[in-house]
Parts: structure tokens; sequence; C-alpha cells
């Protein structure tokens, strides 16, 4: 899966796709200036994957 999304050409892509299959935290990591990281920042308290990142 890792090579498909490499082959987006638009970060915000490869960032929709990593919240589809519940990366947050991969999500936050790479991609931390997208639409998508938006949302999981707002929505923090609700994405544990995401929280645990951040202790």
């Amino acid at each position: 899966m890792d090579e498909a999304i490499a082959e987006f050409t638009e970060p915000e892509k490869a960032a929709q796709a990593q919240l589809e299959m519940m990366n947050y935290a991969t999500l936050m990591k790479q991609y931390p200036n997208t639409k998508a990281a938006a949302r999981i920042r707002s929505r923090c308290d609700n994405y544990n994957d995401y929280a645990l990142q951040h202790r």
C-alpha cells in the first residue's frame, strides 16, 4: 500500500488516502499541512491513534 500512496503527486490526495485507511498518526507525521490533517487536529480527542502519538 505504501508504494501506491507514494504514486500520488498531490500531498492532499495522499493524505486523504491515509485518512480513509485510518492511518491518523502517519497522516499527521507526513502530511501535517493538509486539509485532512486539519480535520484530525479538530477532532483529535476522537482519534486515539493520533492522541497516543502526542503524549
